[in-house]
């Protein structure tokens, strides 16, 4: 028994028309947007990393203005101290105490070896010899110490010249910007090497500063401290 074969043929526009349609409606489902929610996570994720950036940026620089004004300030405090050091070396007859021993040149010493005298150790006198009042005569004086701050302004160190034609102001040795909030001397073996004394040893002076420095408008100021040793150079014997 043999069974019909029927073949039926589709039109070619038939054929086209189909295909038009089916890629009509790819090309439409590929155009469609995003939802709100999707919106809505995109905007929260990208808000996130925003937020992160602009922090780590922020303390970045703040980190970057604290570095710069720490070295701004310790570089000044180096000059002072190189200074003070200089002429502490090559004078004598330390004297730690708060009134000048008068008169000059005076001849007097005293240790404070844990910064605990009258002064609190914030005031340190020495001969020193050379001729700064220009008259001929080597017998002056320089007084180191610490001035604090008053009515909101910041502490310094300061010099004062002590010569037998008068007696400088104060000078202020230290910038604006540098706040000291305290300096100690600590000084030992200012007692002459004799007889009665016979140890041999150099005096010594222990500077210690403490300041703060500034770190910006959103971060308090650093606190730090430097110290330095020095040693008389003229031999105590």
């Amino acid at each position: 028994m043999t069974i019909p074969l029927t073949v039926h043929f589709v039109p070619e526009y038939m054929i086209s028309h189909y295909h038009n349609k089916k890629h009509k409606s790819i090309h439409r489902s590929s155009k469609r947007g995003f939802f709100i929610a999707e919106l809505i996570v995109a905007i929260f994720i990208f808000g996130i990393v925003m937020t992160v950036s602009i922090g780590a940026l922020v303390t970045a620089l703040d980190s970057n203005k604290k570095t710069q004004s720490l070295k701004s300030v310790l570089n000044n405090l180096n000059v002072v101290l190189d200074t003070m050091s200089k002429t502490l070396t090559v004078g004598t007859n330390y004297y730690c105490g708060a009134v000048l021993p008068l008169p000059l040149p005076f001849d007097l010493n005293q240790d404070c070896p844990d910064g605990s005298n009258e002064d609190n150790g914030n005031s340190l006198h020495f001969s020193f010899n050379e001729d700064l009042g220009n008259n001929g005569e080597a017998d002056d004086a320089i007084t180191y110490m610490f001035v604090p701050g008053a009515l909101g302004a910041s502490g310094y160190i300061a010099r004062t010249i002590h010569s037998d034609i008068g007696v400088t102001e104060p000078i202020r040795m230290t910038a604006p910007e540098v706040n000291i909030t305290d300096m100690k001397f600590f000084v030992t073996g200012t007692t002459p090497t004799s007889s009665s004394n016979p140890n041999f040893e150099q005096p010594k002076v222990l500077i210690v500063v403490k300041g703060l420095s500034p770190s910006g408008p959103r971060a308090l100021p650093t606190e730090f401290m430097v110290q330095t040793l020095v040693s008389q150079r003229v031999p105590d014997f």
